[in-house]
């Protein structure tokens, strides 16, 4: 079978986006809890990695084995930035193929304006993780949560984006 580490984006100390509506962390939990039913469904082996420090999480993501990896986020930026995105590592053929699947079935789900994929340089926020993990990984950032609408279209879409999700984790295991 096949396995999907999901990383939560941030930890209780250090959650992230917040904002007056919601917190970055709790949103990115609920959307990995989600998504590891969905895949439980699909006979997709989540595997659900809580962080300890930021520095040590390609070795956890590491040890899990998965063949994949989809960490969770949220955008945050000013009121009005809207829209969907996925970032992947530079220069992985396998990474840049996932995220345009899980680009695809993010913005099937949510309908908010299309960010692209970006690709992710070792320097680059982000760039470290996705290079040092040894399986394609991704980083979602399905909407923003400093944007209320967003927010509020992405809480109601929640068991479709999951849904989603793992069909794009299927579809990548298929193709």
């Amino acid at each position: 079978m096949k396995r999907v580490c999901i990383d939560i984006g941030h930890t209780p100390a250090k959650p992230g986006a917040v904002s007056e509506l919601a917190n970055e962390y709790r949103q990115n939990i609920k959307l990995a809890n989600d998504l590891a039913f969905c895949l439980h469904r699909l006979q997709i082996i989540p595997v659900v990695v809580y962080r300890e420090t930021y520095a040590g999480l390609p070795a956890l993501i590491n040890q899990t084995n998965a063949d994949i990896c989809i960490s969770v986020h949220a955008n945050a930026a000013t009121p009005d930035a809207t829209g969907t995105e996925t970032l992947y590592c530079a220069g992985s053929v396998r990474s840049k193929k996932l995220a345009d699947i899980m680009q695809s079935y993010m913005i099937a789900a949510l309908d908010l304006r299309d960010r692209g994929i970006k690709p992710l340089h070792l320097g680059d926020r982000g760039g470290s993780l996705v290079a040092k993990t040894i399986m394609p990984h991704v980083i979602i950032e399905p909407y923003f949560l400093s944007n209320a609408d967003d927010l509020r279209i992405a809480n109601a879409r929640m068991d479709l984006l999951a849904i989603n999700l793992s069909e794009a984790c299927d579809e990548y295991f298929n193709e």
